[in-house]
């Protein structure tokens, strides 16, 4: 029986953004998709990432190749396994039966044994209901998420700290939630590879090692995502800053504050049903963030 290399198996699961369950449609699916957004032609207008895109597509192609090395691996010797038993089972037969009988018998009882033989069960796959959404709007939705689900509790927090204090204000306070919010989100990216809305969306962050980020580096991240994305709230001035990174995403696969930090983001493929949970949350989170807001506001 073949040990599998576990480490470089998983690793090329993971860097194909799949995880140890995925079928061999769902493989080949994912390195389609993959090599589709990290094709170098792609990014000709910029040398820097061409050459980066070039590398990460090596790597792609590397963990395809290994994962299909291990399914043929794998083939090769389960058909050795098989003929062991059938000669075995020939070993066991009647000695005294005349070489010819023997013979015989043995072809029969191959025959027998390959047409009974079931064949190895594939978990059905519908492609129709699989999506990888488009990276830009997969990264705004999951970070619109985020500040929703945090802003409350961390709301009530910094407003906690600042209460009866010289710092006490309404600007204030939106600042200090910001910061404690970005404190939160670099903890749970740390810890997790992802956040509540990025985990629903079938994305997660890793660094240029493939490794889930430490503590600084996701502070750094969340501190960029703020800084360069969202203007640290600044009015009119994050429309624009919000625009000029969506358009990076949408032309180059990438964040301005991911290419600065060498960062990897996988996109999973989700289905249907997972959709309609994000979107159910979603809509519960907003809704209970309004009827709060009124509460504190009368």
């Amino acid at each position: 029986m073949v040990t599998r290399d576990s480490n470089n198996i998983d690793k090329s699961l993971e860097v194909l953004g799949l995880n140890s369950k995925a079928s061999p449609e769902e493989i080949k699916e994912a390195y389609k998709d993959l090599v589709k957004v990290w094709h170098p032609d792609r990014f000709a207008h910029d040398p820097k990432l061409q050459k980066k895109a070039g590398d990460k597509l090596s790597e792609i192609n590397e963990a395809y190749r290994n994962l299909k090395d291990y399914d043929i691996k794998n083939e090769i010797v389960s058909e050795q396994d098989s003929d062991k038993v059938r000669a075995e089972d020939t070993k066991t037969s009647d000695k005294k039966e005349s070489v010819k009988d023997t013979q015989a018998k043995t072809q029969s009882q191959s025959k027998t044994t390959s047409k009974s033989k079931p064949k190895a069960a594939t978990r059905p796959i519908n492609r129709a209901d699989m999506y990888v959404l488009e990276p830009q709007w997969a990264r705004l939705l999951a970070r619109l998420f985020d500040l929703y689900s945090l802003s409350m509790p961390c709301g009530f927090i910094a407003g906690a700290m600042i209460k009866n204090t010289f710092l006490d204000g309404y600007v204030i306070q939106f600042f200090f939630t910001m910061l404690i919010i970005t404190l939160m989100e670099s903890f749970i990216l740390a810890s997790t590879g992802s956040t509540g809305g990025k985990y629903l969306l079938g994305i997660r962050v890793l660094n240029s090692e493939g490794k889930s980020l430490t503590f600084t580096e996701a502070l750094s991240r969340e501190f960029r995502v703020y800084a360069y994305g969202f203007a640290m709230g600044i009015p009119f001035v994050f429309l624009y800053t919000m625009a000029r990174e969506y358009k990076l995403l949408k032309q180059k696969g990438a964040a301005s504050w991911d290419s600065s930090l060498s960062l990897r983001v996988l996109y999973r493929r989700i289905n249907k049903r997972q959709i309609y949970i994000f979107l159910f949350l979603f809509v519960l989170i907003i809704a209970a963030y309004t009827f709060g807001f009124d509460m504190i506001s009368k």
